[in-house]
């Protein structure tokens, strides 16, 4: 539950006895690398203070201080440079990458924010997905439009604070491949990463064990190819071959 710049108490809320409120703010300090002010999504924190007038990297401590979490909120909309605005920061929990009030304006998206965040930084961030209601919702602008699913040990505010913090989510992509193995269905594989960690080998014998098929990005040079296009057809036309869907991209080997 976190409004603009202050609390509300999560007790002063009517809502139903099996339902988990956080309480929180969203916290907007000055920018004091150039870009425009910040906006972070607080939760767990129980203690208002004049953001406005301290700096970003305070305001993260002071938040951390009283064991809440700080997201970095809709950067696409706030038109956050990762390196410029971001990276000099330290203490976040994780990063808004949909926001549905922002993907009114065109601006909801900040999926390249977080690959470009992990990257250069070489480590994990979870994320999150807000609707930002900031109407009724008889107005049927922005509500209901986005959700972030947690696995969590119990439904309790420490839990899901947990949950969040170690990217303990699930979405449709993991239970379709789920789904795929333990149906015995054919699950393709197209990892991208190079070089591989020996995580990544690992996981990827024991899916082979499972059935999965571990299809590489590395498209061939054999076929001499011209163009970017060709090295992606190549990739692609490997692909359909394994669903066995017909293709005209790439000849088969001997044909």
């Amino acid at each position: 539950l976190s409004d603009h710049r202050k609390i509300t108490p999560v007790d002063s809320v009517d809502v139903p006895k099996d339902f988990v409120l956080i309480e929180g703010a969203e916290l907007h300090p000055a920018n004091p690398f150039g870009g425009q002010v910040h906006h972070f999504v607080c939760l767990n924190i129980h203690q208002d203070m004049e953001c406005g007038k301290m700096p970003p990297q305070h305001v993260i401590d002071n938040v951390n201080e009283q064991g809440g979490q700080v997201w970095l909120a809709h950067p696409h909309w706030s038109s956050i440079n990762i390196i410029r605005d971001t990276l000099p920061l330290t203490g976040f929990s994780g990063i808004e990458v949909f926001n549905s009030t922002c993907r009114f304006m065109g601006r909801g998206e900040g999926s390249v924010h977080w690959d470009d965040w992990m990257s250069l930084e070489g480590r994990v961030y979870p994320c999150l997905a807000n609707d930002d209601t900031h109407g009724a919702p008889e107005d049927n602008r922005d509500t209901y439009e986005s959700w972030t699913m947690a696995r969590v040990k119990e439904r309790t505010t420490e839990a899901v604070l947990e949950a969040l913090a170690t990217g303990a989510s699930n979405n449709l992509i993991e239970r379709a491949a789920d789904v795929a193995l333990k149906e015995r269905r054919k699950l393709i594989l197209v990892p991208r990463e190079a070089p591989f960690s020996t995580v990544h080998l690992e996981n990827m014998l024991k899916l082979s064990q499972m059935g999965a098929v571990i299809l590489p990005a590395s498209p061939g040079f054999y076929h001499k190819p011209r163009s970017i296009d060709d090295l992606v057809d190549f990739v692609v036309a490997r692909i359909l071959n394994q669903l066995g869907i017909e293709q005209q991209l790439l000849a088969r080997w001997g044909e």
